[in-house]
């Protein structure tokens, strides 16, 4: 298996891939975490929302999927906080979210 990047409306099936929901991530972002996952040790499904999108069916049925959602900081996305949401941001402890795929690899 490899690292998967799935965009609204699309779902998939689960795999023994890390499933993870990132919101209001920059196309930086993308790119980054696209190169990492080329040579990462772990495979990775990852749900892409745009925040012009407003599908709250399709986010909360995606949330509910994911073992991990990363949301930038100055999101307009509002989902509802638990333990597997982790805001990222220049004032948050996670600075961007490549740094969250190298930590999860390095903890295999």
């Amino acid at each position: 298996m490899t690292s998967r990047f799935i965009t609204y409306p699309d779902l998939v099936e689960s795999t023994d891939n890390h499933p993870v929901l990132l919101i209001g991530v920059s196309p930086y972002n993308i790119e980054d975490i696209g190169l990492f996952c080329k040579t990462s040790e772990k495979d990775f499904d990852i749900y892409l929302y745009r925040e012009d999108i407003r599908d709250l069916e399709w986010l909360n049925e995606v949330h509910n999927r994911t073992s991990t959602t990363l949301i930038a900081e100055d999101s307009v996305v509002s989902i509802q906080p638990d333990t597997n949401m982790i805001k990222f941001g220049l004032s948050q402890d996670l600075i961007n979210p490549l740094a969250y795929f190298q930590q999860y690899n390095n903890n295999i």
